[in-house]
Parts: C-alpha cells; sequence; structure tokens
C-alpha cells in the first residue's frame, strides 16, 4: 500500500464533520492507496500530471498521487455554487445535458483550482502533510495538542519553554482537564508551527 499524508487544511475538513463520514472518506482514500483500480469509477484526472479527484458520497477529496499520496483538500462536491441560490436576474433554458455537460465542467475547473491553491500553499510553507496515521488518531479523538507536540518531537516541558507555558497547563489541556486560554492555545501553536484551530 502507497504510503498517505494529509494536509494541515484536509485534517481541519474532516475534524468538522461527522466522525463516521470521517473514517469513510479516509477508508476510500486508503482503498485507493491500497488499489487505484478499486475507485476508479470515482477518480478523475485534475490538469497537471499528478491531480486526481476522488468522490466519496457528496463530498470530494483532492490528491495529489506520487510517490506518497498526498490528501491535500476535502470538501462537499458542489461547494463551488454556493453563493449562487436566488440569482435569477437573467435567465437562459438549455437541455438537461448541456446544463450536466456544463455542471461537469464547472467541477473540473473548481477542483483543478483548488488542486493548484493547495499545492502552492504547501511550496509556501502555509501548510503541510502529515503521516495518515496521525489523522486516524485526531478523528478518534485523541487530544490535538499531544498529537501535534509529539510529531513535532518535543516533551511537554520543551514545548512548555518554547511557547512560554506552564509544563502544568500543557499536562491540563492534553487530559483534558482544562481547555486553556485563548492566549494560551496562541502561545502553544506559534511554539509548534500551527494555527491556533488545529489546536481547537
Amino acid at each position: 500500500m502507497k504510503p498517505v499524508s494529509y494536509s494541515r487544511s484536509a485534517l481541519k475538513a474532516l475534524r468538522r464533520m461527522p466522525a463516521d463520514v470521517a473514517r469513510r472518506i479516509m477508508a476510500k482514500v486508503d482503498q485507493y492507496a491500497a488499489d487505484p483500480a478499486s475507485q476508479a469509477n470515482n477518480v478523475k484526472a485534475l490538469q497537471g500530471p499528478e491531480g486526481i479527484r476522488l468522490r466519496v458520497g457528496n463530498w470530494r477529496v483532492i490528491m495529489r498521487d506520487g510517490e506518497v499520496l498526498a490528501v491535500l483538500e476535502i470538501g462537499p462536491r458542489g461547494s463551488i455554487y454556493e453563493g449562487q441560490e436566488g440569482r435569477m436576474g437573467e435567465m437562459v433554458s438549455i437541455p438537461v445535458e448541456e446544463y450536466r455537460r456544463l455542471l461537469a465542467i464547472a467541477e473540473g475547473v473548481s477542483d483543478g483550482l483548488a488542486y493548484d491553491r493547495a499545492v502552492a500553499g504547501l511550496a509556501a510553507g502555509e501548510d503541510e502533510l502529515v503521516p495518515a496515521d496521525m489523522a486516524r488518531r485526531l478523528i478518534a479523538g485523541e487530544p490535538p495538542l499531544r498529537l501535534w507536540r509529539e510529531y513535532r518531537g518535543l516533551s511537554q516541558a520543551a514545548l512548555g519553554e518554547k511557547a512560554g507555558v506552564n509544563r502544568v497547563q500543557i499536562t491540563n489541556i492534553e487530559s483534558g482537564t482544562r481547555t486553556g486560554s485563548v492566549a494560551t492555545l496562541k502561545k502553544l501553536a506559534d511554539a509548534l508551527g500551527i494555527a491556533i484551530d488545529d489546536l481547537i
């Protein structure tokens, strides 16, 4: 099976959806990584040699298929049309097949743009890829602060020193006995090189 990594933005999307949906999406990604032909009906090539889109129900998963299968972005299918409802100023009647063809083109363009944005974010250091095991642990409900701290190879004391936060506060946040103030979480996120919402 090809190794799988998730971008931080893809992890955020997974954490915001119901856990059963997130697990289903991750299972389909794993199936593709193990045997791309198993998802042949749900995969479409995007612009660029490595960009692909995997459909999972009403969700789309934008990936880069190289030595590592990189999950770059996850979003609801059709989100490109948000904000277009109720705009009835001018109307054109076209055959339904032509309408479907145009929708497919629009979706392909949107997915290609999402791929380009994600790859640019990785190149600029605004995002990063993390192993699939970390994504599974986050979805399973393990404390994000502990996972990110361990991923960065820091002890609680080392993170506390780097962030200027008491180690006891870190222990309390990781154990769930305290949530930590916004200021504390910001210091910890900065020390870990992530956004504050990666910890929430």
